[in-house]
């Protein structure tokens, strides 16, 4: 798949890479849920209702939609080595902040 995401103004001077790796990351997820739905919809040989997703397995809520797509686009714009470099800052900080919280 190919997709691609226009803006301008000053939207696009500031956050152009960041909305670029958004559109990447929704269209993924997009696809992927109707690649499911066909992929059920075959099983159960095109009839709608057998098809329907099975109760345990309802649509991810808005916060669990909005995670992937934050994961999606830290992985699309952080080098993996960076990545963990950044994580092992932000908890070294916060034992630091809970030291001298708790002394």
């Amino acid at each position: 798949y190919d997709s691609t995401a226009q803006v301008g103004g000053r939207i696009a001077s500031v956050g152009q890479r960041l909305l670029e790796s958004s559109a990447k990351a929704i269209v993924k997820q997009s696809l992927e849920g109707l690649n499911q739905a066909m992929v059920r919809r075959a099983a159960a040989g095109g009839d709608a209702e057998a098809s329907a997703p099975a109760p345990g397995s309802a649509a991810p809520s808005q916060a669990e939609f909005a995670a992937s797509v934050a994961r999606e686009v830290a992985r699309d714009l952080v080098p993996a080595p960076v990545r963990w470099a950044g994580i092992i800052l932000v908890v070294a900080a916060v034992v630091y902040a809970l030291y001298a919280l708790l002394t």
